[in-house]
């Protein structure tokens, strides 16, 4: 999804000022916005989610990487992880380290239906440190958890990229596809 702007606060009775001064209404979400230019635009990661206004076109389009070789927390033996960006990295070919994936706490069931699809070995549960499910990876081999805050991150960019791709998450039917 494509953000739009910064949400604005704006009374019924200042809604004529607020067009004036370059606000826009957004009927979808019945919000005010203020447009993002080329300055905000390169602010946009430090403006805090809940501030942006997203264009729902009921399509969400993921850059993601499959990665090979992390070792497993209990068995240590080697498997493949699903990591999602926020925003496409600088070199399309493979992330650098700096650059981060994002969490999977907030994907869908279906995202785990989709790592699967792919071979990651991924599912959607509960676990002793987090009380609501979310997607997450399980050794395919000893079938532990890995990363139980939600994330784990090859930070250094060090394991290899297997495949590296976009996906575009159909939120009106909730499936997952790999752009062509």
């Amino acid at each position: 999804m494509s953000i739009l702007g910064i949400k604005l606060n704006v009374g019924f009775m200042e809604k004529e000022l607020a067009k004036q001064s370059g606000a826009r209404w957004y009927d979808d979400e019945k919000t005010w916005y203020l447009p993002l230019t080329d300055e905000l635009e390169l602010v946009a990661d430090w403006i805090p989610k809940e501030l942006l206004v997203y264009e729902n076109k009921g399509i969400e389009r993921i850059f993601m990487e499959v990665r090979s070789g992390y070792p497993c927390f209990k068995c240590k033996k080697p498997m493949d992880i699903l990591q999602p960006f926020p925003k496409p990295p600088r070199n399309l070919e493979h992330t650098q380290p700096g650059e981060y994936c994002d969490n999977t706490w907030d994907k869908p069931k279906s995202y785990a239906e989709f790592a699967e699809r792919l071979g990651i070995n991924m599912d959607y549960r509960k676990t002793s440190m987090i009380d609501k499910p979310y997607a997450i990876h399980v050794c395919p081999h000893c079938g532990s958890v890995q990363g139980d805050f939600f994330i784990f991150e090859d930070k250094d960019c060090r394991l290899p990229v297997k495949i590296a791709f976009f996906a575009r998450h159909d939120l009106k039917n909730d499936t997952w596809t790999i752009e062509e």
